[in-house]
């Protein structure tokens, strides 16, 4: 959908309040603007326009009689769940505004007195929104009748995979669109990813888990700080997302042994990440990571030719523990090497491919690189299997199941609901997984006092 598509919408928008001389205010205000502006002095006014007419975005006081605008957005999100609602609200109805924005599903609300081109550019925003909210419903449509006739083709390896992957292209496509209204949910998106990743068979799913490690690692031994150490741990957990993007045939080589034409076309997959991870805005500094990775430190590397310190830290970083691993997976050369010869193969070209500091920060962390077993399942200390598990307890680490697929983050809150989804995903499992929590605290009440 193009935006000369949007503004033409003839969209509509529904003002409730009680006094009149707002309401006019309201009309003058998106006098010249592309929508058509319809008006309610009451709730239950405005519940029976809705009756009648389809609103894009709703607009409504709190204080009201009769029905305030609490009550009246949570009747009004019943009767069109898809509207954008904003609540107009002053100070001090603002706890009334925070219980209203649970129960109505409140978009959005603006201070009392407004400003006018704030209310402007809310109304545009929502207007907008729900329009791309009707094209992504289409596009799902169209891809799951796509997906229908697909399944119905019987191929071999190679075109189930390609298949897989343009499935994929296609849901990160709406996601683009989708993710800048939910950039608050985009760690717990970004590990959503990583299962996808990982269910592509030509793509390790561990590699990715160890190289986020180790990348973290570094990243806190070069004494970056904790958001730069998390930034770091996400690109190496999504740093070969756009792999998916790729025909088979690449991922099946070592990429020494890729030529020249192939390697250029390899490096392209961290313009596919890039391009995936672009709407999230918060994102930013993990997608740039994962962009310039292949810079070299002499400055003759992909995308850019940066060089030196114009190239980012965390690139730099990136770059030598995906190097470093590679090596140790055979993903680098034909065959596996042992971490010391590794090291000194990297060594032979720092200055050249690699920054000289990042390298040295790599000798003295990686005889504690853990192995792939430890990453993915907690130590025995501490951990528990699934049968002791109670409700409070708190994950202190991530929980991946036999096949590296992330089940729960760190920091989930386990309650019975969740407890009873893991032992329907781990009932079929022969593998026992430990789970390293926190203990919820336990009130004593002989030692409480009455004061």
């Amino acid at each position: 959908m193009t935006s000369e598509t949007v503004i033409a919408a003839k969209q509509k928008v529904l003002c409730v309040d009680d006094e009149v001389n707002i309401l006019k205010s309201l009309r003058r205000l998106f006098v010249s603007e592309p929508l058509e502006l319809m008006a309610a002095n009451s709730g239950a006014e405005a519940l029976e326009l809705m009756k009648q007419h389809q609103f894009d975005v709703i607009i409504s006081d709190m204080r009201m009689p009769s029905m305030d605008g609490a009550e009246f957005l949570t009747r009004a999100y019943k009767l069109q769940p898809d509207g954008y609602r904003i609540l107009m609200t002053g100070y001090a109805d603002i706890q009334s505004t925070v219980a209203a924005v649970n129960s109505g599903k409140i978009s959005r609300y603006i201070s009392k007195p407004w400003n006018n081109q704030e209310l402007i550019n809310a109304v545009t925003d929502g207007l907008k929104l729900v329009q791309l909210q009707k094209h992504n419903h289409a596009l799902q449509q169209q891809v799951l009748e796509q997906n229908r006739q697909l399944k119905l083709l019987n191929q071999d390896l190679e075109n189930r995979v390609e298949l897989r992957t343009t499935q994929l292209k296609q849901i990160l496509t709406q996601l683009k669109y989708s993710m800048k209204q939910v950039e608050n949910q985009n760690q717990s998106l970004m590990k959503v990813l990583y299962n996808q990743i990982n269910v592509n068979p030509l793509i390790d799913g561990q590699f990715a888990l160890r190289l986020s490690y180790l990348s973290r690692n570094l990243a806190r031994h070069m004494g970056l700080s904790p958001q730069q150490q998390e930034h770091l741990a996400l690109a190496g957990m999504l740093s070969e997302i756009g792999l998916s993007g790729l025909p088979p045939t690449l991922l099946s080589k070592p990429t020494r042994t890729l030529d020249e034409n192939e390697w250029q076309r390899y490096r392209e997959h961290t313009r596919f990440a890039e391009e995936i991870l672009s709407p999230a805005t918060a994102m930013a500094p993990v997608a740039e990571i994962i962009r310039h990775q292949y810079e070299l430190f002499n400055g003759s590397g992909y995308p850019d030719q940066l060089n030196a310190e114009h190239i980012p830290l965390g690139s730099r970083i990136l770059a030598v523990a995906r190097d470093y691993y590679g090596y140790l997976n055979g993903r680098m050369l034909p065959r596996r090497i042992d971490a010391n010869n590794a090291l000194r193969m990297m060594r032979q070209q720092q200055g050249a491919m690699y920054d000289p500091l990042v390298l040295m920060a790599l000798s003295e962390v990686s005889a504690g690189a853990p192995a792939p077993e430890s990453i993915r399942s907690p130590s025995q200390n501490g951990s528990l299997p699934l049968d002791q598990l109670q409700p409070g307890m708190k994950l202190k680490a991530n929980v991946y199941n036999q096949k590296n697929m992330l089940l729960l983050p760190e920091g989930q809150i386990l309650t019975e609901a969740v407890l009873s989804k893991l032992r329907r995903l781990l009932s079929g499992s022969h593998a026992e997984l430990l789970f390293l929590v926190e203990q919820p605290e336990v009130v004593d009440d002989a030692k409480e006092t009455v004061e």
